[in-house]
């Protein structure tokens, strides 16, 4: 048996006028230890709550040279 476990994500305010239902996901591409691609993927309701852009969520691209930094 295998099991996952990960954190709670509480999702920023921010994201509530723009995704439906919950948060978005952020995919980032990592090529030798240096993110060179990042994408936002937004539920939507004609997507039925789902971030999948071929099932009509919305993927908006993140410049990572002047994307601001986590408040972690």
């Amino acid at each position: 048996m295998l099991a996952l476990i990960d954190y709670r994500v509480r999702f920023d305010p921010v994201f509530e006028p723009i995704c439906y239902q919950g948060g978005p996901d952020v995919r980032i591409i990592i090529f030798l230890g240096v993110p060179v691609m990042a994408m936002l993927r937004l539920l939507t309701r004609s997507s039925g709550g789902k971030g999948n852009p071929h099932q009509r969520g919305i993927g908006a691209g993140i410049d990572l040279t002047t994307a601001p930094p986590s408040r972690a």
